[in-house]
């Protein structure tokens, strides 16, 4: 799309009436007329297979001016070289002149809100305009639920709930932490919130790798998750599952980086979009215990076996025949017939600094 007036002219002229031209492919093929001028708006739709078939609708129309501003807006801004005519905008002044333009349709951007103004305006949800009328995701919430072991004594419940909706243009973040600690924020951000979640296919969170049969429970402690997707046209997901890698949707990391980095902004961001967290593979029964361990004087980090999976990143350790303390970079798991480097001159942990 692009301004372009060698291949249409500019308008001219006071304009006295402009009608829009919808199409979409469905299983047939039908198409939407919205006709304004400053008396009022007439809305027909006819269906081209089979021939005849149409309804028209009378309206008042209420914003004559500001409607008639968008679409100068729309004849001004995008033109489409292709020849793509799902839409078709032609406006006529007092001299009886036309001027057309034409494009296809549009999901998001700008041409999309202007879609959803006038669907709003007329209060008729099932209109092309510009954008083909899709369905769209109006709300996601997302709950995390993680159950930590301290000690054989002591297990601590902490939560996470965002909430992203596009009716109240806000994102709310509620944490629940160690059954002491609550904060709730409400970030307000008209027009962000709905321009991300017109990103959010309707069809996301629908593909998990899933686990293992045979894999471990995490020696942390249990984390779950829930997520809950509505969309325009009432369509309702639900995804549940464990908190980890191949537990969470394959569109996962995606999706909470770039969340992640709209509310990092606001300082609200938690755990629930940490890659360190969702990033975390669960060790099958076959597999063996990697760890990439950096030491200061060198700065390299050299592979270790550790006989027990209690480590993460940041962890400080002792590594056997090495003197000074080292930091855990990554954790990895591979079977015995896969493992990165020879088992007989591999390294072995001994335990965290804090244990000695």
């Amino acid at each position: 799309m692009e301004n372009d007036f060698g291949t249409h002219r500019p308008l001219e002229g006071k304009i006295k009436k402009v009608t829009l031209y919808s199409r979409k492919k469905r299983s047939t093929i039908f198409e939407q007329i919205l006709e304004l001028n400053d008396e009022k708006a007439t809305i027909e739709i006819v269906n081209h297979n089979p021939p005849g078939m149409g309804d028209e609708y009378l309206f008042p129309n209420p914003a004559f001016d500001g409607v008639m501003g968008d679409l100068k807006d729309v004849y001004e801004t995008f033109f489409e070289k292709s020849g793509r005519d799902d839409w078709k905008l032609v406006f006529v002044n007092e001299a009886g002149e036309e001027f057309e333009t034409h494009g296809a349709l549009q999901k998001s951007g700008r041409l999309s809100s202007i879609s959803d103004m006038i669907r709003s305006m007329f209060k008729r949800n099932d209109l092309l305009v510009f954008d083909g009328n899709p369905d769209k995701v109006d709300r996601i919430e997302l709950l995390f639920n993680r159950c930590l072991n301290f000690s054989n004594e002591e297990i601590v419940d902490s939560s996470e709930r965002i909430v992203i909706d596009r009716a109240s243009e806000a994102i709310v973040v509620q944490r629940n932490t160690f059954d002491r600690l609550k904060v709730r924020s409400n970030v307000q951000l008209a027009g962000i919130v709905s321009n991300f979640l017109d990103d959010v296919s309707v069809n996301a969170f629908s593909r998990v790798e899933g686990n293992p049969a045979d894999v471990c429970e995490n020696p942390a402690g249990e984390q779950n998750y829930l997520i809950r997707l509505e969309t325009k046209f009432g369509r309702k997901k639900e995804v549940k599952g464990s908190f980890d890698k191949r537990g969470l949707p394959v569109d996962w990391p995606k999706f909470a980086e770039k969340l992640n980095y709209l509310l990092y902004y606001y300082g609200v961001a938690g755990e629930i979009l940490n890659p360190f967290n969702y990033e975390k593979v669960l060790r099958c029964k076959d597999e063996l215990i990697f760890c990439n361990v950096c030491f200061d004087d060198s700065g390299s980090a050299i592979m270790c076996l550790a006989d027990e999976d209690q480590y993460e990143f940041g962890d400080c350790v002792y590594v056997e025949g090495i003197d000074e303390i080292g930091q855990i970079e990554s954790v990895e798991y591979h079977k015995k017939e896969d493992a990165p480097v020879s088992l007989r001159k591999i390294r072995h942990i001994l335990g965290k600094y804090d244990d000695f």
